[in-house]
C-alpha cells in the first residue's frame, strides 16, 4: 500500500478520509516529490484537474510494486505511438480509453506516460463513508445471463441460462449490488445497433426486477479495434478483458471490489484488475487456460462465494 499521498486539489477533503490511513500533502514542487522518493516513500500523486474525487476507500487496500504512482485524468494525457500495443495509429490516450470515463494510475518513474499494461483505478462522485460501500456481483451478459445464440439481439432470441432466476433472488444475493458488464462487438460489426442492445438490455434488467432482483446498471462496451468501422473501431479500455466498464460502475456507485466478484463464461472475463475476485461458468467456450475458478452451475458458484 502507498504510505504517502501527494495531491493538488482537495487537500482537507483526502486528509479527513485517509488521514489515518496514511500521509497526505499538498504538492507544490517537484523537489518535494523527488525528496519523497528518495527517502523510499510509496506515493499516490493526485493530479486530476476535475472535479472528480479519487476512490481512496479501494485505492487504500492496493499494493504498489514501485516507488510512485501517478493519478491523471484519461482524457487530458498525451501518449506517442508505440505506448499501446497494436495501436501504433493512434496517438491520445483519450482513444484508447473511449467511454471509459476514469481515472488511473500508472507504477514508473517520475514523469512517465501511461502504457497499456498499467495498474487502472476508479473515482466516485463524491466522497463517501467507508460503511456505506457493498460488495457486488458484476455479470457478463450472453452466455451467463442468457443463452448465447451468437449476436443475440432479438427479443425473441432471449432465452434465459438454468438456474439463473434462482440465483438472482437467493438470499447470497440479497446483501450484493448486481451489475451487467458486456461487449457487443455487434453494434461495431453493424450487425445490430445500439438501440438493439437497449431494448434487449431492457428486457433482461425487467425481468429480474419482476423477480424482485435488480441490476442497479448495464455497462456496454460495443467498440472493436479490428472487425469495428467507423466510430466503435476503438482499442477501447471499457472492452474485457480491459476494466473500463467495471471502472465506469465503480465511478457512481461505492462497490467494495475486494469482496466483489466477476461472472463470466469466457478467459476474456477475467478482468486486467486487482482486487476483485473472478469465476468462470463453464459453456460453450474453451476454458483450459482458465486461472479464476470454473464451474459448472450457479450452486457451484453460492458454494464458492461463501
Amino acid at each position: 500500500m502507498f504510505t504517502t499521498i501527494l495531491c493538488q486539489r482537495d487537500f482537507k477533503e483526502i486528509t479527513a478520509v485517509v488521514g489515518h490511513i496514511c500521509n497526505v500533502f499538498e504538492w507544490n514542487s517537484d523537489e518535494q516529490l523527488k525528496k519523497l522518493i528518495s527517502d523510499g516513500e510509496k506515493i499516490l500523486l493526485i493530479t486530476d484537474k476535475t472535479s472528480i474525487k479519487p476512490d481512496l476507500y479501494n485505492l487504500s487496500k492496493l499494493e504498489f510494486n514501485s516507488n510512485i504512482a501517478f493519478h491523471h485524468y484519461c482524457e487530458e494525457v498525451e501518449a506517442g505511438d508505440g505506448h499501446f500495443p497494436g495501436v501504433s495509429e493512434l496517438t491520445l490516450c483519450k482513444d484508447f480509453y473511449k467511454d471509459s470515463g476514469i481515472y488511473f494510475v500508472i507504477d514508473g518513474d517520475f514523469g512517465a506516460l501511461p502504457t497499456f499494461e498499467k495498474e487502472l483505478l476508479f473515482t466516485v462522485e463524491d466522497y463517501i463513508s467507508f460503511d456505506q460501500y457493498k460488495p457486488a456481483f458484476f455479470f457478463d451478459r450472453d452466455g451467463v445471463i442468457n443463452v448465447d445464440h451468437s449476436y443475440v439481439h432479438k427479443i425473441e432470441d432471449l432465452d434465459y441460462k438454468d438456474g439463473i432466476n434462482e440465483f438472482m433472488t437467493s438470499d447470497l444475493l440479497k446483501d450484493y449490488s448486481k451489475f451487467i458488464v458486456t461487449n457487443q462487438s455487434g453494434v461495431a460489426r453493424k450487425k445490430f445497433t445500439l438501440e438493439d442492445v437497449r431494448i434487449f438490455n431492457e428486457a433482461i434488467t425487467d425481468h429480474f426486477k419482476s423477480l424482485g432482483a435488480n441490476f442497479l446498471d448495464v455497462q456496454v462496451a460495443p467498440y472493436h479495434f479490428d472487425k469495428g468501422i467507423e466510430e466503435f473501431k476503438w482499442h477501447s479500455l471499457t472492452r474485457k478483458p480491459f476494466p473500463g466498464m467495471v471502472l465506469k460502475i465503480c465511478h457512481s456507485f461505492p462497490v467494495d471490489l475486494e469482496k466483489s466478484w466477476m461472472i463470466g463464461d469466457k478467459v476474456s472475463d477475467h478482468l486486467e484488475m486487482k482486487l476483485l475476485n473472478f469465476v468462470h461458468i463453464d459453456g460453450s467456450y474453451d476454458l483450459s487456460n482458465a486461472t479464476a475458478p470454473v464451474v459448472e452451475n450457479f450452486s457451484q458458484i453460492k458454494d464458492l462465494v461463501k
